[in-house]
């Protein structure tokens, strides 16, 4: 074993001289297995989810998101943002790694058996029966991520994109595949227990087999404090965003208990994987692609420009189609045993016809060098949604979702006009750009719900089609009518793109 060891370490410490940058071919295959890694790995976990969602119970999908938050959140605090300042920051030398390896670790360590102890007041607080025996099992996963983040940044810092994707589809698939199985032998929350541990194990594996980095004894301490430095404001704008993005789940379990829970994960996963999706296109590496050009502004507010018209020409649609056809999806996707899931779809799905756009503020304004504006964005959105929704009196799981989605949209223009400022590009002139887009699909919306009484007591799959194929022709019509100098921006750069990968 220690002979295996050396010969790994021998051969694995990474080395930022021998990266080649992104240009070319090499740049686009970079960013084709990034994409691979973000959408493949999603669009198999959604898939597992539509089996699992049909078989196991709302209450049983409640406890395994309640225990899936607790395990989330100790993993951002274990972590402690060292994993962005590893991959950002220049001139890393492997040995600087280690201390803040350790230090996660440890951490990592004292969180698990911190939940394990406190696994049954956890349970009792929260008033969910059985979460204490899933959270005295589930808590040995945290230690296991953070082995994988390291050794993943590490692989993401060295351009190592399709080793990732790979990993990630192999291991996503197994843990379905475990979950599945699980799940039809009767073994109920316990088979989402297993996918998150198994998917977790499998990644941890397959990385330290194939190490780009392994620790030293050698400690820098210089070095773990710069790093502390950036890691701590990442971590405190994580859990940031944690307080604002999560707190709907703690306020929808302290009220409707684990089948509230479970009614609001399965009615929100649509609309996260979307976002998800479509943010993992140009976030994955358009970051650093960004950030090469951030000292020439005039190329950054053209690009602004460009890619606030084609996410709204892309996004806004699918989205608001998606959100007029929620009872439809929903009905086929997961069955009549999940009433209500529908309302929640819907409200969420219209608020990321907004989001898709406003993702990217912040992408700009960290490319920009101006990060601590994205954190201003987060505690602003901290300080207005949490009394919202804490003391907002709520009738349903609906009601919180809809206080949720109105305090987002709240904070909207202040995300667009702080980007505005700082791209120095015209408020009006971006408005102007989208808000035809906007109003096309909100026709096809409203068009939608007017024929849907007409279309008759059809099964939900057909009337799905036909309202989808309503949206469609309104949304073409109005588009051809009123934002055709947008149409032919969008289709601009697809060509371009197409004809610069060709080439």
């Amino acid at each position: 074993m220690a002979g295996y060891w050396r010969r790994l370490r021998n051969g694995s410490q990474f080395n930022d001289r021998c990266v080649k940058p992104m240009n070319g071919r090499a740049g686009i295959a970079n960013i084709l297995w990034a994409t691979a890694q973000s959408w493949g790995g999603k669009i198999i976990l959604f898939g597992i989810f539509l089996v699992l969602a049909n078989i196991l119970t709302p209450e049983q999908f409640g406890i395994a998101s309640a225990s899936g938050l607790i395990i989330l959140l100790s993993g951002y605090v274990a972590e402690l943002g060292f994993v962005d300042a590893i991959v950002q920051r220049p001139n890393l030398q492997p040995e600087e790694i280690s201390a803040p390896f350790y230090l996660s670790l440890l951490f990592s360590l004292c969180l698990a058996l911190l939940i394990f102890y406190l696994s049954d007041t956890l349970e009792a607080w929260a008033r969910v029966e059985g979460l204490g025996a899933v959270l005295s099992v589930s808590c040995a996963i945290g230690p296991v991520m953070t082995l994988s983040v390291f050794q993943e940044a590490v692989y993401r810092r060295t351009l190592s994109f399709k080793q990732l994707a790979v990993r990630t589809l192999i291991s996503n698939t197994a843990g379905g595949v475990i979950a599945i199985a699980a799940a039809l032998a009767g073994f109920g929350v316990w088979s989402l227990v297993a996918q998150s541990a198994s998917a977790a194990v499998i990644s941890a594996v397959w990385l330290w087999l194939n190490p780009k980095w392994l620790p030293t004894k050698h400690i820098r301490l210089d070095s773990l404090r710069s790093l502390s430095v950036f890691g701590l404001n990442v971590l405190a704008t994580r859990l940031l965003d944690f307080g604002v993005t999560r707190l709907v789940d703690f306020a929808v379990l302290a009220n409707y208990g684990a089948t509230g829970l479970g009614i609001y994960t399965v009615g929100s996963r649509i609309y996260q994987t979307m976002l998800m999706l479509l943010q993992g296109a140009l976030s994955d590496v358009g970051l650093a692609l960004l950030s090469r050009a951030s000292s020439e502004k005039a190329a950054i507010r053209k690009t602004y420009q460009l890619t606030s018209v084609t996410s709204a020409f892309v996004g806004v649609p699918i989205f608001v189609c998606f959100a007029a056809l929620s009872t439809e999806i929903c009905s086929v996707l997961f069955g009549p045993e999940w009433q209500g899931v529908d309302k929640i779809s819907q409200i969420l799905l219209l608020l990321g016809a907004v989001q898709c756009v406003q993702f990217l503020n912040g992408t700009y304004l960290t490319s920009l060098g101006k990060p601590q504006l994205v954190s201003l964005q987060n505690l602003l959105r901290f300080i207005i949604v949490v009394p919202l929704i804490l003391f907002w009196p709520a009738k349903s799981v609906g009601d919180i979702v809809l206080v949720f989605a109105v305090a987002q949209l709240f904070l909207s223009p202040i995300s667009f006009v702080i980007v505005s400022r700082i791209v120095n590009v015209s408020l009006i002139t971006t408005v102007r750009a989208v808000a035809p887009i906007y109003c096309s699909a909100s026709i096809g919306f409203f068009a939608c719900e007017l024929c849907r009484p007409y279309i008759g007591e059809s099964s939900p799959f057909l009337r799905g089609l036909m309202l989808a194929a309503i949206f469609a022709l309104f949304y073409a019509a109005s588009i051809l009518i009123v934002a055709r100098s947008q149409t032919r921006q969008v289709l601009s750069v697809f060509k371009n793109r197409s004809y610069s990968r060709s080439a």
